[in-house]
């Protein structure tokens, strides 16, 4: 199946294609929130609100950017109307099915790298680990220490939707043995799909809405306010040890 891009003409690839890079959202969002300016404490105290507001943010900063690509198709597309109809339904069809992808795809990547700040600005230990399992998941604290003790180790994982997806994480578990902790925003759970998480060995880290909801019925559940306490933890036993 071709992609959304597939055929596109050159020009309105390059309309499409120059949206901030993640990295870019990133230092966009901790500005405009003054995440800099906030105590360890207070990031590990409301770890859940701040992440979800990063989120937010990051979306508002691709809107910013989608508007102006929307304005700059409708343009591409009436000056080819007049020449030739088909070519341009085509091309503004292709060119909003592209960024409403990419704004999909983002999604998780920028979850990933907020998380991956917050543990950065609390001083917890980690690395990049999606040479390990091929998802996009951090070792706390070491990538070569989870190869060698990987009982010292914790592997975030983080999916902004559960769904069918938190099966990416049980099948990690399953495969390597290792201690995953999947940290969700969603939502949309249920006492079931708890339950099965909680058989896989999944600790899975949720807002405080979700955890006041259903943490009476599932004592593995944690809520994400706890996340900075845990894994410091973690890093203080894995330090120990070495």
């Amino acid at each position: 199946m071709p992609k959304p891009g597939d055929g596109m003409p050159p020009d309105v690839k390059k309309i499409v294609g120059n949206a901030p890079s993640t990295q870019a959202v990133l230092e966009s969002v901790v500005e405009r929130l003054e995440l800099k300016t906030r105590s360890k404490p207070a990031i590990a105290a409301s770890f859940d609100t701040i992440l979800q507001s990063m989120m937010d943010e990051g979306i508002r900063i691709l809107e910013e950017h989608q508007i102006k690509v929307a304005d700059r198709l409708v343009e591409e597309y009436l000056k080819l109307k007049a020449g030739d109809r088909k070519l341009a339904f085509q091309t503004i069809h292709k060119g909003f099915v592209s960024f409403g992808n990419s704004r999909k795809k983002r999604a998780g990547v920028h979850m990933e790298r907020y998380v991956r700040f917050l543990l950065e600005h609390c001083g917890i230990p980690h690395e990049l680990g999606n040479a390990v399992s091929g998802q996009s998941d951090v070792v706390v604290p070491r990538v070569d220490l989870l190869n060698t003790h990987p009982e010292l180790c914790v592997v975030l994982e983080f999916k902004r939707t559960i769904r069918e997806r938190w099966k990416q994480a049980r099948d990690e578990v399953l495969r390597n043995g290792i201690k995953v902790w999947l940290l969700t925003l969603d939502d949309y759970l249920s006492d079931p799909l708890l339950e099965l998480m909680a058989d896989a060995n999944i600790t899975l880290y949720v807002p405080e809405s979700v955890y006041q909801k259903f943490h009476a019925n599932h004592p593995k559940l944690r809520r994400m306010r706890r996340l900075i306490d845990d894994l410091s933890a973690i890093a203080k036993i894995s330090q120990q040890a070495a």
